[in-house]
């Protein structure tokens, strides 16, 4: 469900404290004109597309090669606190430049992220199901044949993706 999908948002945000991850403010429930909503507030994160990045930059090799590793370390990060994001995709990255136009990214959307309880072995099987987006998932994730899955190979597969895009 919906609130369901909040909720783990939160929580997996809250585990992760890294500059390449959008950090979290606070969070709880409002009533709002008699109704109860949940909230989450975020950093302002401030950038561009992948596509949009590398269109206006036209970045080297080198230089586009240093941002895909700069996103694998963060996702291995997320990986060691027991978060596993699963909808790794261009529309959840911004491009960001400090001051001194050095490029950094910023992980977003964390919605429909795996938790694990034991942070530090974020391996973990679940059953099949399609659960991502197309042209970022993980062949096996779309057969309905395979009853274990590991996410962390999955999510490999996502940033083997983007970093062909890149």
């Amino acid at each position: 469900s919906q609130n369901r999908r909040f909720e783990l948002e939160i929580r997996a945000l809250a585990r992760l404290d890294h500059p390449g991850i959008v950090r979290i403010y606070s969070a709880g429930v409002a009533d709002i004109h008699g109704q109860r909503t949940a909230f989450l507030t975020t950093e302002l994160v401030e950038g561009e597309s992948l596509y949009a990045y590398l269109e206006r930059r036209r970045p080297s090799l080198t230089e586009r090669l240093k941002l895909w590793i700069q996103l694998c370390e963060i996702v291995d990060y997320a990986h060691r606190r027991g978060v596993i994001h699963r909808d790794l995709k261009p529309a959840n990255l911004l491009f960001c430049e400090d001051e001194h136009g050095t490029a950094a990214i910023k992980v977003l959307d964390f919605g429909i992220a795996r938790l694990h309880e034991n942070e530090g072995s974020a391996t973990h099987l679940t059953g099949a199901g399609i659960v991502g987006t197309l042209g970022y998932i993980a062949p096996e994730r779309l057969d309905p044949e395979v009853r274990d899955l590991d996410e962390v190979r999955c999510e490999v597969f996502s940033l083997g993706a983007i970093g062909y895009e890149m």
